[in-house]
């Protein structure tokens, strides 16, 4: 038995069935296509942790005018559920009266309002939402739940009240 014939009968691999890269370049155009791959999932994870995908860090935001702040999310998901968190003061008459710009109703199913308002009014381009806050200090948090209703969208919300204040930002709907 010849050196050769020993050697391959202790190895459990078939040395005739072992390929070597052909060409000058070898396995480099996988192994840079592999390495493109493993960086593109990796930067989709840290996007998607940091909220650049949905709900996270960065796309947390809060939008204020005089007596109206709104905290919101930059990007939605479809259907996903979320809300707004709008804070106000109320006028002399211990109201707080805040209104919904029509875009923001068109594009989202809204759940319900917390608190419930004690009276809701249609304008034209709005809707209009009075609560009674009598003896009020400071200022009153209101809760909008709701679910986006369109996919890949961008939905200019404004928010204000009756006295001037408005605030107005965007938010992106992805699938």
């Amino acid at each position: 038995m010849t050196e050769a014939e020993t050697i391959q009968r202790e190895l459990p691999v078939d040395v005739d069935a072992v390929q070597l890269p052909a060409g000058p370049g070898g396995g480099r155009r996988e192994w840079w296509f592999e390495r493109l791959g493993w960086t593109a999932v990796f930067v989709f994870l840290v996007a998607g942790l940091l909220g650049l995908l949905g709900h996270g860090p960065l796309s947390r935001a809060e939008a204020r005018a005089d007596g109206l702040a709104v905290e919101y999310q930059r990007i939605e998901r479809f259907h996903a559920d979320s809300e707004l968190r709008v804070r106000a003061t109320a006028d002399q008459d211990g109201k707080v009266v805040v209104w919904l710009g029509r875009e923001f109703l068109a594009a989202v199913e809204l759940e319900r309002i917390q608190p419930e308002p004690a009276a809701v009014q249609l304008e034209h381009d709005r809707q209009v939402l009075v609560f009674d806050a009598p003896g009020l200090e400071g200022e009153a948090q209101i809760v909008l739940p709701f679910r986006p209703d369109t996919r890949f969208s961008r939905t200019v919300v404004r928010i204000g009240k009756p006295d001037g204040a408005e605030v107005q930002f965007n938010q992106f709907t992805l699938p």
